[in-house]
Protein backbone atom coordinates (compact mmCIF):
# COMPACT_ATOMS: atom_id res chain seq x y z
CA UNK A 1 0.00 0.00 0.00
CA UNK A 2 2.38 2.45 1.13
CA UNK A 3 4.71 1.48 -2.40
CA UNK A 4 1.53 2.31 -4.33
CA UNK A 5 1.34 5.38 -2.50
CA UNK A 6 4.86 6.43 -2.79
CA UNK A 7 4.37 5.12 -6.92
CA UNK A 8 1.11 7.68 -7.27
CA UNK A 9 3.00 10.97 -5.61
CA UNK A 10 6.37 10.49 -7.61
CA UNK A 11 3.97 10.55 -10.60
CA UNK A 12 1.95 13.41 -9.88
CA UNK A 13 5.11 15.14 -8.52
CA UNK A 14 5.99 16.50 -11.94
CA UNK A 15 2.98 18.52 -12.67
CA UNK A 16 2.54 19.44 -9.83
CA UNK A 17 5.80 20.93 -9.08
CA UNK A 18 5.39 22.77 -13.06
CA UNK A 19 1.58 24.33 -11.61
CA UNK A 20 3.40 25.70 -8.52
CA UNK A 21 6.50 27.17 -10.54
CA UNK A 22 4.07 29.22 -13.03
CA UNK A 23 1.70 30.09 -10.19
CA UNK A 24 4.54 31.10 -8.67
CA UNK A 25 5.93 33.46 -11.64
CA UNK A 26 2.30 34.63 -12.57
CA UNK A 27 2.41 36.34 -8.88
CA UNK A 28 5.85 37.46 -9.07
CA UNK A 29 5.22 39.03 -12.81
CA UNK A 30 2.19 40.55 -10.98
CA UNK A 31 3.78 41.98 -8.16
CA UNK A 32 6.75 43.11 -9.90
CA UNK A 33 4.30 45.09 -12.24
CA UNK A 34 6.08 42.89 -15.58
CA UNK A 35 2.46 42.74 -16.68
CA UNK A 36 -0.09 44.75 -16.40
CA UNK A 37 -2.44 43.65 -13.15
CA UNK A 38 -6.03 44.58 -14.59
CA UNK A 39 -4.61 41.90 -17.31
CA UNK A 40 -3.22 39.45 -15.38
CA UNK A 41 -3.38 40.03 -12.01
CA UNK A 42 -1.83 37.66 -9.15
CA UNK A 43 -2.97 34.31 -8.23
CA UNK A 44 -3.10 34.95 -4.50
CA UNK A 45 -6.12 37.45 -5.60
CA UNK A 46 -7.78 35.08 -7.58
CA UNK A 47 -7.98 32.71 -4.52
CA UNK A 48 -9.60 35.11 -2.76
CA UNK A 49 -12.23 35.83 -4.90
CA UNK A 50 -12.88 32.24 -5.29
CA UNK A 51 -13.29 31.78 -1.98
CA UNK A 52 -15.61 34.51 -1.42
CA UNK A 53 -17.55 32.59 -4.27
CA UNK A 54 -17.72 29.56 -2.60
CA UNK A 55 -18.20 30.92 0.68
CA UNK A 56 -21.41 33.11 -0.03
CA UNK A 57 -22.81 30.38 -2.71
CA UNK A 58 -22.51 32.64 -6.20
CA UNK A 59 -21.11 30.09 -7.73
CA UNK A 60 -24.36 27.45 -7.52
CA UNK A 61 -26.31 29.08 -9.90
CA UNK A 62 -23.97 29.70 -12.62
CA UNK A 63 -22.25 26.53 -11.95
CA UNK A 64 -25.71 24.87 -12.45
CA UNK A 65 -26.79 26.30 -15.43
CA UNK A 66 -23.12 25.67 -17.27
CA UNK A 67 -23.54 21.99 -16.17
CA UNK A 68 -27.20 21.99 -17.65
CA UNK A 69 -26.15 23.35 -21.03
CA UNK A 70 -23.30 20.95 -21.11
CA UNK A 71 -25.40 17.63 -20.71
CA UNK A 72 -28.15 19.07 -23.20
CA UNK A 73 -25.10 19.84 -25.81
CA UNK A 74 -24.16 16.14 -25.20
CA UNK A 75 -27.75 14.96 -25.55
CA UNK A 76 -28.21 17.00 -28.74
CA UNK A 77 -24.79 15.46 -30.00
CA UNK A 78 -25.36 11.74 -29.07
CA UNK A 79 -29.23 11.80 -30.96
CA UNK A 80 -27.68 13.63 -33.97
CA UNK A 81 -24.72 11.03 -33.97
CA UNK A 82 -26.99 8.03 -33.25
CA UNK A 83 -29.27 9.55 -35.78
CA UNK A 84 -26.91 10.14 -38.44
CA UNK A 85 -25.36 6.19 -37.80
CA UNK A 86 -28.69 4.44 -37.92
CA UNK A 87 -29.17 6.34 -41.31
CA UNK A 88 -26.26 5.47 -42.50
CA UNK A 89 -26.30 1.83 -41.74
CA UNK A 90 -30.01 1.33 -43.58
CA UNK A 91 -29.60 3.56 -46.39
CA UNK A 92 -26.73 2.81 -48.81
CA UNK A 93 -26.91 5.82 -50.80
CA UNK A 94 -26.65 8.21 -47.40
CA UNK A 95 -23.81 5.90 -46.63
CA UNK A 96 -21.76 6.23 -49.68
CA UNK A 97 -22.89 10.66 -49.33
CA UNK A 98 -21.34 10.96 -45.81
CA UNK A 99 -18.22 8.21 -45.90
CA UNK A 100 -16.27 11.51 -47.65
CA UNK A 101 -17.06 13.16 -44.03
CA UNK A 102 -16.54 10.08 -42.36
CA UNK A 103 -12.83 9.63 -43.22
CA UNK A 104 -11.87 13.44 -42.29
CA UNK A 105 -12.41 12.05 -38.64
CA UNK A 106 -8.65 11.17 -37.44
CA UNK A 107 -8.23 7.66 -36.12
CA UNK A 108 -6.23 6.73 -33.44
CA UNK A 109 -4.33 3.46 -33.85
Amino acid sequence: MLTRLRSRVVDVAPGAAFIAALLLCLEIAANSEWVNRALLPPPSSWALVVWDLIASGQFIAPLTETLLRLAAGFAIGVAAGTGLGLVMGYWRPFHDFMEPLGELIPRHR
